[in-house]
């Protein structure tokens, strides 16, 4: 019988963690590790987006994401998100763009 020595949390869930690191069933400490990383990194970048996104810019973003706007193929166009949103497209490609360039800066600046 395999020996659990503690247990880690993430958001979902609880994983057991044997001895020598590796994990029932998952993937190893190192690659937990690895996804914690990229968590933190994830935080940071939602942090710094806070800032300089404005409440519309954001709540586009949220909407178009939310909605499946960025899947392929789309669960929704842009007129169906700007219908929800009770915005123009023009508008809509406006705030849409300026939250992205945003984002972008915060990843790769």
């Amino acid at each position: 019988m395999e020996r659990v020595v503690s247990a880690l949390a993430d958001r979902r869930s609880h994983t057991a963690v044997r001895e020598d690191g590796s994990v029932p069933n998952g993937p190893t400490a190192s690659r937990l590790s690895q996804q914690s990383v990229r968590s933190e990194r994830a935080d940071s970048v939602r942090h710094s987006l806070e800032g300089r996104l404005t409440d519309r810019q954001r709540e586009v973003l949220r909407m178009a994401y939310l909605s499946g706007y960025f899947e392929s193929p789309r669960r929704s166009t842009g007129q169906e998100v700007t219908e929800s949103l009770g915005i123009s497209h023009p508008t809509f490609a406006q705030h849409l763009r300026a939250a992205q360039r945003k984002l972008c800066d915060s990843l790769f600046e």
